[in-house]
């Protein structure tokens, strides 16, 4: 009887050792292949981006943050915000007025069919209106739709107008062969780290640093709200592997790198 319990719990015990090594050769190989995949994030800060931190500013800040922007003459401005109604007659009608004259391109959602979550006034306003989704597996940020052809109508990603009006011969080649419709897998170049910003209430800006590139406004902070799970998290031991590690605005200037540089080296 003995003999047979200890070949029993030798069996049991080997299984289980057996399933747990599986599982971490699993691990380790999904590991490897994404290190392989996506660690190809590159070295120092950004040229092409400049972020305004919005913070929970209202539309009289987000007025006077367009127009100090504005003055240092970027090559676009990138307006994160969804403008979903509208709230004050006076503040609207100049917000408005403001998107206008900086020549912004807006975000807004898509439900696959139309833009929503952008009042018919500010989406008059806009330079570009562009959907901000990205889309998800196994809880990571891993894609995005640069074009969505709804009812025989072209509608582009937040990514792709901010490129387009970045580089229109960049961005026109990025669109060159792809379907519509077409998911396109994102390559994360740069952590929201490696991106010169300004934060919320900080209008004591340097032109030099702004002049000719994109200027972003977006929500940065200064809680966890936003963020998102995505493969560069693997890559940073100095950083908080068990939550979110990137804002949605980085995401977005992400996609848009990825358009203007091209195939990652």
């Amino acid at each position: 009887m003995k003999t047979k319990l200890i070949k029993r719990l030798l069996v049991v015990g080997g299984s289980v050792v057996l399933i747990v090594l599986v599982a971490f050769s699993i691990s380790f190989i999904r590991f490897y292949n994404l290190n392989k995949k996506y660690n190809k994030l590159q070295k120092g800060i950004d040229n092409h981006f400049v972020f305004f931190n919005i913070g929970n500013g209202d539309r009289l800040y987000l007025i006077k943050l367009i127009d100090s922007i504005s003055v240092c003459n970027p090559k676009v401005i990138g307006i994160d915000v969804f403008f979903t109604e509208q709230k004050d007659t006076a503040q609207d009608s100049i917000l408005a007025d403001c998107i206008k004259t900086s020549g912004a391109v807006l975000a807004a959602r898509h439900d696959g069919a139309r833009f929503f979550d952008v009042h018919p006034m500010f989406m008059r306003s806009a330079r570009k209106v562009g959907y901000a989704q990205s889309n998800s597996g196994d809880n990571f940020v891993i894609e995005f739709i640069p074009f969505i052809n709804s009812f025989g109508v072209d509608h582009y990603h937040f990514a792709y107008q901010i490129a387009l009006a970045y580089d229109k011969k960049k961005a026109s080649d990025f669109l060159s062969e792809m379907e519509s419709n077409a998911a396109v897998e994102v390559e994360f170049r740069r952590l929201d780290d490696q991106f010169r910003k300004y934060d919320f209430n900080d209008l004591d800006f340097d032109c030099s640093e702004i002049q000719g590139k994109i200027a972003y406004l977006g929500y940065l902070g200064p809680t966890d709200e936003d963020k998102h799970f995505t493969i560069s998290r693997y890559f940073h031991r100095d950083r908080d592997k068990s939550g979110p590690d990137m804002y949605g605005s980085t995401i977005v200037a992400n996609q848009v790198l990825m358009i203007l540089e091209g195939e990652n080296r």
